[in-house]
């Protein structure tokens, strides 16, 4: 499993699923890809904010909050709680 830390959240999947992360001087994130889109959670520690952005195939996309009420778009195999 592997798990990354996104200020007060920490994102867990299995390697298995298709994935990239990312990271610059202001943000970090990581992307999964299933057959519904990409989904795109960044973490914008320069100011500990987090959102996360939807993709789907046909082209529309959402972009949300990260909280618990939104966590639900993610793809199942990818669970997110909040760090200890």
């Amino acid at each position: 499993m592997i798990q990354l830390k996104f200020g007060d959240f920490v994102v867990s999947f299995s390697p298995d699923i298709k994935h990239e992360t990312y990271e610059n001087f202001s943000y970090r994130g990581v992307i999964f890809y299933d057959e519904n889109g990409k989904y795109d959670v960044i973490y914008h520690h320069t100011i500990n904010w987090n959102r996360m952005i939807v993709n789907y195939p046909a082209g529309s996309y959402k972009d949300l909050p990260f909280h618990e009420g939104t966590f639900r778009f993610l793809p199942e195999c990818v669970k997110v709680e909040r760090n200890k």
